[in-house]
């Protein structure tokens, strides 16, 4: 993060589960925020009760009402050794790898999602994917 208005309030947490290894700045209000990035953002559309993991060191951030926790990756994935499942719907903003084209991937995953209220059955999990370019 390089600069955010005045008019928004903000407050420093971490992602659940990593032990503070993942700090977070979350923001609420109008406003706007300034990143400095060598490469744009990818956007992940996460729909309702949808899931998406995400390398944790490639995570930057999200919009809406994602629910971000630590989660071990799968065994043989494409995910380094620190992964965090986005729940929820919104956007997760992922930083590309520096060496692969702006291209998101989720992966496979035959888990449910949390219904939107505690108690509730679980709904089919659908993995959301990227294939192009998404610039914020």
């Amino acid at each position: 993060m390089f600069a955010f208005e005045a008019s928004l309030r903000w407050e420093n947490g971490n992602v659940p589960g990593l032990r503070g290894k993942l700090p977070v700045v979350q923001f609420r209000g109008n406003g706007a925020v300034a990143l400095r990035l060598a490469r744009p953002l990818v956007r992940v559309k996460l729909p309702a009760q949808g899931v998406v993991f995400i390398d944790a060191e490639r995570l930057a951030g999200w919009i809406g009402r994602v629910i971000p926790r630590a989660v071990v990756p799968p065994p043989g994935g494409p995910l380094g050794a620190m992964c965090v499942e986005c729940t929820g719907e919104g956007i997760v903003l992922i930083e590309p790898a520096p060496d692969e084209p702006a291209v998101a991937r989720a992966a496979p995953t035959s888990r449910t999602a949390p219904g939107p209220t505690p108690g509730a059955a679980p709904a089919a999990s659908p993995v959301a994917t990227i294939d192009r370019r998404d610039e914020l």
